[in-house]
């Protein structure tokens, strides 16, 4: 199975991408630029915050994917990935959270999951 992508850059600091896809069968096209405020015209996300989309579209997948196996609803269930990055911009600590209504399926998630820790500590703080 090979997936392919490919990057153009059609002026500024705006990049197009091209990605197949195997399992669709067909290129996607999705496009990159810098904020103004760094030299580019603002016109899509960022390439860093496209990174970060795709990193929580995985942890949600994951999610979607456990929730399926155990016949967990997942209408109110959300991934929320916060960043956070050392002032030496070096270092980058990632917290998923599983938002959630409180309910039953929130407790069997939190019992199967690796991100276990991060549920109960989001749960003392009321978020869940």
């Amino acid at each position: 199975m090979e997936h392919r992508t490919e990057a153009r850059f059609p002026g500024g600091y705006r990049t197009d991408i091209s990605v197949f896809s195997p399992g669709s069968g067909s290129y996607v096209e999705f496009h990159t630029d810098y904020s103004k405020a760094y030299g580019g015209e603002g016109s899509a996300p960022t390439p860093w915050d496209t990174f970060l989309a795709a990193m929580t579209a995985c942890q949600g997948i994951h999610v979607r994917n456990f929730c399926a196996e155990h016949n967990i609803p997942t209408e109110k269930i959300r991934v929320q990935m916060d960043l956070v990055m050392a002032e030496d911009n070096r270092e980058v600590n990632m917290h998923i959270l599983l938002m959630q209504h409180r309910s039953p399926a929130i407790r069997r998630i939190r019992k199967h999951i690796i991100w276990r820790q991060l549920i109960q500590t989001a749960q003392e703080k009321m978020l869940i």
